[in-house]
């Protein structure tokens, strides 16, 4: 019997399941690791470089973020909804925009205020597998 045979009594095996009452989720869980930085510049990052050989412009070294973005995706536009962290900050972790959330400004250590414990943060999204608006290519 072939591969391709298997595979395919295999794949009608399994879509009977439902059927009986039976669901499997075989949706892993995502790997999600996001660097946030302030002040970063394009070709800070060892993996976006481009040759600069004047004195002053050395490049820092950055070989742990240059296996990720071989071994993963390297994004190379990002809008920031800020120019102060406090703000872009809340936006990434919320998906709105800052003044949705009330941080529109720099929150210092003595600040009376933050982040609504209310609000829904994508660490939460991502904990409890929550529905988001993205539906990666492989599966649609």
């Amino acid at each position: 019997m072939q591969y391709g045979t298997l595979l395919v009594l295999g794949g009608l095996a399994l879509s009977a399941l439902p059927s009986a009452g039976i669901v499997l989720d075989f949706v892993p869980k995502p790997n999600v690791i996001v660097i946030l930085t302030d002040d970063l510049g394009y070709d800070d990052v060892g993996c976006y470089w481009t040759p600069d050989k004047r004195p002053g412009f050395e490049k820092i070294q950055t070989p742990n973020i240059d296996r990720l973005a071989a071994e993963g995706a390297r994004f190379t536009d990002y809008y920031a909804p800020s120019s102060d962290c406090t703000p872009s900050r809340a936006a990434l972790m919320t998906g709105c925009y800052p003044v949705r959330v009330g941080l529109p400004g720099i929150l210092f250590p003595a600040s009376p205020t933050g982040l609504n414990p209310n609000e829904v943060t994508l660490a939460e999204i991502l904990k409890n597998r929550r529905p988001v608006g993205l539906v990666p290519a492989s599966r649609q």
